[in-house]
């Protein structure tokens, strides 16, 4: 059996469970007007279900349900109201034809498929016409046959988005920057020109240089819950007559979560180890301060501290080929041309912050090139050279950096702003254009292009820089000059997550990488066991219970608090009765600093020069 064999089963028979949920939830309806808890648990389970149809190619349930949500919608819509009712019955009604599709007609009652059937009949061949069915234009075919001669792979990628993404048209568009980035996106299915369609699941026809690597990369993005990667043969496009068609595919490689990239596990392990080095420091301090090993070791320590936050950061120059290529690409897609320069960049940043900088300004150099470059034409005709210049200026200003983002286009049509928005002329500064560019769904494009005119970019863009790096955006433009955009960001600090909890009527703080879960504390779960000493049964696990001093026995004080924090360090785990979680925090760990030993796990804590209204808690204290 497949590896896609088995994953159907496993959405089979997952799909029963969910069936019944439905059935008494929609029972529910029929009688009384649930809350919209219990409604919005019923559109989860039919998107569920839906998405898994989908992936799996089950047309007709996915039709079914489909009409179901429809239903549904409608449903809830009535809330209140005599229809509701009614409408409940109809979408009860259609729960017995779907149980039927799933667990009857795709699997028979014990769970073997139909006699001489395999779960995918004619799979290869389903495969093809799937294939067969997506209908390249001329340019399409253009660039397949570029692509084949410069001897890049060809594969078909098939996504499917978390069904409790809250955004997969966002999440859609997000996907597309990436791969657009690191390889030729051909074609999309659904296009991504409507932002009303059903985007649970993507369909991408692509070609890479550098095999599937980059592919994998690209697709390592949160909210994707599968990817299947199948090489094809360029002949299944070709409208050129090479006798009979070469039908040829290959699955590369299918997943249920994102692909980790290799430099994220490096950075991870980087993170490990700053840790390590700081549960070292922990051992050294409390050491005699005439000990003569004592500053050699901690000296030891923090080089080795500063020599980790060096090779964790990326510099911004790593994008600049993808970058280069992606811009001459996208001209190509909208009969333009383009070329970028580069200054500057040398500056490092964490992977994570790297990977957001790299899809604002992929979407950056999408706007320059649809709405801001001319055609070849017009720039002859303006006294330009026929190739438009996108340069990135990227350099570190104090502990900040700043990337421009500029073109030598035609500049903001300002007048077309003002017009769409009823504004006079005047009132439109540049601060006030930026806002207003910004806006979701604002665009001035009389027609979306392969590139832009949905609205959503720019939106995305200042999102971007504003929540997910805390820094700001402006804008310039002059008309018949071009455009800039220049991000500030914030100095890349290495943070350390703690948890502060209150305990034994203390403030105290732990690395939140040794916190392994937190649990309401039940008195039943309590157990004494040798030498009085008192543990905690959780899952099935008998976890010793600590407080700040050590093990708890019974012969200390009764434990009586609401919360069990389990504690895991060295491969050990032990449970601490805490009365309260305070919050998670993350400190700058260069800012950060052990004080004056209180007790022999707990340590006064100096936060930027100024004594932290917090202990730090060693997870040392279980061994």
């Amino acid at each position: 059996m497949t590896d896609l064999q088995k994953h159907l089963r496993e959405y089979i028979s997952d799909a029963g469970p969910i069936l019944e949920k439905l059935k008494t939830q929609v029972e529910s309806c029929r009688s009384e007007t649930p809350n919209d808890d219990v409604l919005d648990d019923i559109f989860r389970h039919l998107h569920s279900l839906k998405s898994g149809a989908a992936f799996f190619q089950l047309s007709e349930i996915e039709q079914h349900i489909h009409s179901m949500e429809s239903l549904f919608s409608d449903m809830k819509g009535a809330a209140g109201t005599a229809q509701f009712s009614s409408l409940s019955d109809r979408l009860y009604q259609g729960l017995p034809l779907l149980e039927d599709l799933i667990l009857t007609r795709v699997l028979r009652p014990d769970g073997e498929s139909e006699e001489g059937e395999s779960l995918f009949p004619e799979k290869e061949t389903e495969e093809k016409r799937a294939n067969e069915a997506i209908e390249l234009s001329v340019f399409e075919k253009q660039l397949l046959r570029e692509a084949e001669d410069r001897g890049e792979t060809l594969f078909r990628l098939s996504v499917q988005i978390d069904p409790e993404e809250r955004l997969p048209y966002v999440r859609s568009y997000l996907l597309l920057n990436n791969l657009e980035l690191k390889v030729n996106v051909i074609r999309t299915l659904p296009s991504l020109d409507n932002p009303d369609q059903d985007f649970s699941n993507l369909t991408f026809i692509l070609t890479s240089e550098d095999g599937d690597d980059p592919v994998f990369q690209a697709v390592n993005v949160d909210g994707i819950l599968q990817t299947s990667l199948v090489s094809l043969d360029y002949s299944l496009f070709s409208d050129d007559d090479r006798g009979e068609t070469k039908y040829s595919e290959t699955l590369i490689k299918e997943s249920l979560a994102p692909v980790i990239r290799k430099v994220e596990l490096e950075t991870d392990a980087v993170s490990r180890l700053k840790d390590t080095l700081h549960e070292m420091k922990e051992i050294v301090l409390p050491l005699p301060p005439g000990l003569p090993q004592r500053t050699p070791l901690l000296g030891l320590i923090k080089e080795m501290e500063e020599n980790l936050s060096a090779v964790s950061l990326i510099p911004l120059t790593s994008l600049y080929p993808n970058l280069r290529r992606f811009t001459e690409e996208s001209a190509v897609r909208v009969d333009k041309k383009a070329v970028t320069e580069f200054r500057g960049g040398l500056f490092g940043l964490k992977i994570r912050t790297l990977e957001i900088v790299s899809r604002i300004l992929i979407q950056l150099i999408r706007n320059a090139v649809s709405h801001g470059i001319e055609s070849p034409e017009e720039r002859l005709a303006a006294g330009k050279n026929e190739a438009g210049l996108v340069l990135i200026d990227a350099r570190a200003v104090g502990d900040s950096f700043r990337i421009d983002v500029s073109d030598d286009g035609r500049g903001v049509n300002r007048m077309a702003v003002a017009e769409k928005m009823g504004l006079p002329l005047e009132d439109l500064d540049e601060d006030h254009l930026l806002r207003i560019l910004t806006r979701p769904g604002f665009t001035t494009s009389p027609k979306v292009d392969r590139l832009a005119g949905r609205g959503i970019g720019l939106d995305l863009v200042n999102h971007d820089v504003e929540n997910a790096l805390g820094g700001s955006l402006s804008f310039t433009s002059k008309e018949g000059q071009g455009s800039r955009f220049s991000i500030y960001l914030p100095g890349q600090r290495d943070l350390l997550p703690l948890m502060i909890f209150q305990m034994e009527n203390r403030l105290l703080a732990l690395p939140k990488r040794n916190v392994a879960g937190v649990f309401p504390m039940e008195e039943v779960h309590v157990i004494k066991k040798e030498h009085n000493l008192l543990y905690y049964e959780i899952s099935g696990d008998q976890l010793p219970l600590f407080s700040p001093g050590g093990m708890l026995s019974r012969r200390q004080s009764s434990i009586d608090t609401p919360y069990i924090l389990v504690l895991q360090h060295l491969g050990r785990k032990a449970a601490l009765p805490v009365d309260d979680l305070v919050m998670e925090k993350e400190v700058p760990r260069e800012s950060f600093y052990l004080g004056q030993q209180k007790e022999p796990f707990l340590y006064e804590v100096t936060l930027s020069g100024e004594k932290a209204d917090f202990l730090y808690l060693s997870p040392g204290l279980i061994g």
